[in-house]
């Protein structure tokens, strides 16, 4: 299968590569174990775009986004490298969110949601309950 790896993050054990599938326009990760040779791709729909976010402190989780429920729209999900499953966080219609960066703020992950190309919100969220925190808003107000 033809593709480019144009980003990439390791986890000690795993290198995590998202790859472009040119003739389809279709990004999706795949996970290498550096030790087994073994290689997990990211569940992933026909028609979905993914793109990496980062993993975790503890190794566990590969957290990412993905347009997965609406071609227009991306949501936020993480992926378990133990159990390879994929889970939803948040994936609101109409909206356009991205993880910022792997670093936790009072137990919450910083993400961007685009309003127009040059306004954006940074929020934190906690991935196990679902709880929101507004940083500032597209008025750069808190």
């Amino acid at each position: 299968m033809p593709a480019l790896c144009f980003s990439c993050s390791g986890s000690h054990d795993n290198l995590i590569l998202l790859r472009y599938l040119k003739k389809r326009l279709k990004n999706f990760i795949e996970i290498y174990n550096l030790e087994s040779g073994e290689v997990k791709e990211v569940p992933r729909t026909e028609t979905s775009r993914d793109w990496l976010g980062f993993v975790d402190s503890t190794k566990e989780y590969l957290y990412f986004t993905s347009n997965r429920k609406h071609p227009k729209y991306r949501g936020l999900y993480s992926f378990s490298l133990k159990t390879s499953r994929v889970r939803e966080i948040r994936n609101p219609e109409g909206e356009i969110l991205q993880w910022f960066d792997g670093k936790k703020f009072k137990g919450q992950y910083f993400f961007s949601k685009f309003y127009t190309l040059s306004h954006n919100g940074l929020y934190t969220i906690d991935p196990k309950t679902k709880k929101i925190t507004k940083i500032f808003d597209e008025k750069n107000t808190t």
